[in-house]
């Protein structure tokens, strides 16, 4: 099996990830968020990594990217996110997007 790793930070490029989670209907997504909570609060969200069918991507939530597709297809998605230690990362989701993945599936 070859696997691809991806650091998504334009625009073309999350939309050619949201067009290749569109086309994984039905499959598990890994998911893991990378955050920071300097000086506030809530965590800001600055990374979110997915694994699906061979492929590793990053997505920089930092960059200049509309996420709003990403984010339909994260959080509104029927099928299962897997997730290590996920509190963190449900705190890091609903900061940003006010809403949480449908199903999911914590390993610790």
């Amino acid at each position: 099996m070859t696997t691809s790793k991806h650091l998504i930070d334009s625009q073309p490029q999350l939309d050619a990830l949201c067009d290749s989670l569109a086309d994984t209907a039905g499959d598990s997504i890994a998911c893991d968020t990378e955050f920071v909570r300097t000086q506030t609060y809530w965590p800001q969200l600055c990374l979110i990594q997915l694994a699906l069918d061979g492929q590793h991507v990053a997505v920089d939530v930092l960059a200049d990217l509309d996420t709003t597709r990403l984010q339909r297809q994260l959080l509104e998605r029927p099928d299962r996110e897997i997730f290590h230690a996920a509190k963190q990362d449900m705190e890091a989701f609903y900061s940003v997007y006010e809403q949480l993945p449908q199903v999911i599936f914590d390993t610790q």
